[in-house]
């Protein structure tokens, strides 16, 4: 059988030379670099210009966001003011509408991915710290200054895609002119607060993610399967080979014919995924014409 299946798949290969080859530009690596990311941040200025990623305040937040044109996607916040006590007595942080200012993207390879930075600006009421003594309550408000949402976004080869880990991130702000009294339990009230929205941010991601993924995919050849992904101050650099290479010898010739030949008829059985190139559960003339289409690459 493989012998006969060998034959037929050489003259397939002799056939198909010149035709169903990827075009000249490499279809195996994609990079995605600065100007893709003055992209984003344009289109995230632009929201905040129009409203939808305006402010940011204890309490429920909504920001129905369009980005590259496409349908309008939530991300919510729930941000309840946060009660903590302390050895003074009885402390409670809210945020006062707090205003986007400007969006920020770069690429960091300290960072090992695409960094996004929400400045907030300055209001002089922006935080609000209540402190109870004994019966008597205070408000001790004081200015926010240098605020920040900083997201990270890592991308990372994943079972032949690309994907993302897990968003890293932080909500800053200067609390330098908060009141002594205060000043310690407001820094542990916006940790707080900062570990809350970068929860939600991962919860809003998850399905945005799997769309940008889906979406790199489609740069990519189709028989591409992602092997390495790596981040410079740059951009991304997308790096993949032909499933057709079945050997995972970085080029395709006779021996990757010989390997799917040696699997032909197999059906679903554990190590034939090289051999299954299209994924379909079983080896079949099907995945020799894909190999034999990529002959020499």
């Amino acid at each position: 059988m493989s012998a006969w299946v060998c034959a037929w798949a050489s003259i397939v290969v002799l056939s198909s030379i010149g035709c169903g080859r990827p075009s000249p530009a490499d279809p195996y690596r994609l990079r995605i670099g600065i100007d893709d990311a003055d992209l984003l941040a344009a289109e995230l200025n632009d929201n905040i210009r129009e409203g939808s990623l305006a402010r940011l305040s204890s309490g429920d937040n909504d920001y129905p966001l369009t980005l590259f044109g496409s349908p309008t996607y939530r991300v919510r916040l729930s941000m309840p003011p946060r009660t903590i006590v302390s050895l003074l007595g009885i402390a409670q942080v809210q945020l006062n509408d707090l205003r986007f200012q400007e969006a920020r993207v770069r690429w960091s390879s300290a960072e090992r991915g695409l960094v996004v930075r929400l400045t907030i600006a300055d209001k002089a009421d922006g935080i609000t710290g209540s402190l109870r003594f004994l019966q008597n309550m205070r408000d001790l408000t004081f200015a926010v200054e240098a605020a920040s949402l900083t997201l990270v976004l890592e991308p990372v080869a994943s079972d032949g895609r690309i994907a993302f880990m897990p968003l890293r991130g932080e909500f800053a702000a200067n609390t330098d002119d908060a009141l002594p009294a205060v000043r310690d339990v407001v820094r542990e009230n916006i940790r707080a607060v900062s570990a809350s929205m970068v929860e939600q941010a991962n919860a809003a991601f998850q399905g945005y993610s799997s769309s940008l993924s889906t979406w790199i995919a489609g740069q990519l050849a189709a028989d591409a399967e992602v092997t390495a992904v790596a981040v410079t101050s740059d951009g991304m650099i997308v790096s993949a080979r032909s499933r057709a290479d079945v050997n995972a010898d970085g080029r395709v010739d006779i021996a990757d014919l010989v390997s799917v030949a040696r699997d032909f008829g197999e059906r679903g059985a554990e190590g034939l995924q090289h051999s299954d190139v299209n994924r379909d559960g079983v080896v079949d003339i099907a995945d020799l014409v894909l190999v034999a289409m990529r002959f020499g690459l």
